[in-house]
């Protein structure tokens, strides 16, 4: 079997591989399990290869010479979460900024009149 990826991580039978490709001799009908692990940032999209499903982890006869890639795409929902976040941020501050420096205003009550 060999595995692929790239924007993540991937662990056959619960030992996360630390390098890919990976390559590794199984004995014909041996089950394993593979599981995409994503980096911070993006998403599991799905396996390619021999294995089309977005299962995760997967479950996989070895019933013959297989090749998987582990497919990951940028989590677009975290990167305009921390954009908002940040503007945000910016506009709260521009806000406060100016609520400190803007001119005290005065306002004077009318006197009261005195009736003799």
């Amino acid at each position: 079997m060999d595995v692929r990826t790239g924007g993540g991580r991937v662990a056959v039978d619960l030992q996360e591989r630390p390098s890919l490709p990976f390559t590794e001799s199984y004995a014909e009908g041996a089950g394993i399990i593979i599981e995409a692990i994503p980096s911070f940032g993006y998403v599991f999209t799905g396996w390619e290869g021999h294995i089309s499903s977005k299962e995760n982890p997967e479950y996989i006869v070895m019933d013959c010479n297989k090749q998987v890639t582990a497919g990951f795409a940028v989590d677009w929902r975290l990167i305009g979460t921390i954009i908002g976040s940040f503007i945000l941020l910016v506009l709260f501050t521009a806000v406060l900024f100016t609520r400190c420096n803007a001119p005290e205003t005065v306002s004077k009550e009318p006197s009261e009149k005195v009736v003799p």
